[in-house]
């Protein structure tokens, strides 16, 4: 973002002095800083290493444990205790672990409204989520 705002600022300066190499380099280089940020993520997105981070992962709340398993065959088990807040947004859930650290949970992972109404109170009753 640091970025953009030096370059609007040059090009600002360009217009008010009439300098027309400002006004360019001001374009150019806001052209070059999105292409190269698009490039990072797209980067990041099909690297192999990070393969893990896109696997379809299934749910499964039993008692007072959260168990998720990847189709990779990974497998995370953790109690309620151990989340340290839950953030609900308006289509997932984002439980912490650690202040960095959280399990993505979107809505539609839920079979039915039902189901999620069933988890909201699960957290509420924890003591992890406000209503």
């Amino acid at each position: 973002m640091r970025g953009y705002i030096l370059i609007v600022a040059l090009s600002i300066v360009g217009v008010i002095f009439g300098s027309t190499f400002l006004i360019i380099y001001g374009v150019a280089a806001a052209i070059l800083l999105a292409g190269y940020r698009s490039f990072l993520i797209y980067r990041y997105t099909t690297d192999l290493e990070n393969r893990s981070f896109f696997v379809t992962r299934q749910v499964d709340v039993a008692g007072d444990s959260i168990t998720v398993r990847g189709e990779d065959r990974s497998e995370a088990k953790f109690t309620f205790e151990s989340i340290i807040r839950v953030a609900r947004a308006r289509d997932h859930y984002r439980l912490y672990m650690a202040k960095n650290l959280f399990h993505y949970i979107p809505f539609g992972a839920f079979g039915t409204d039902d189901e999620r109404v069933v988890f909201d109170k699960l957290l509420v009753d924890a003591g992890k989520l406000n209503t």
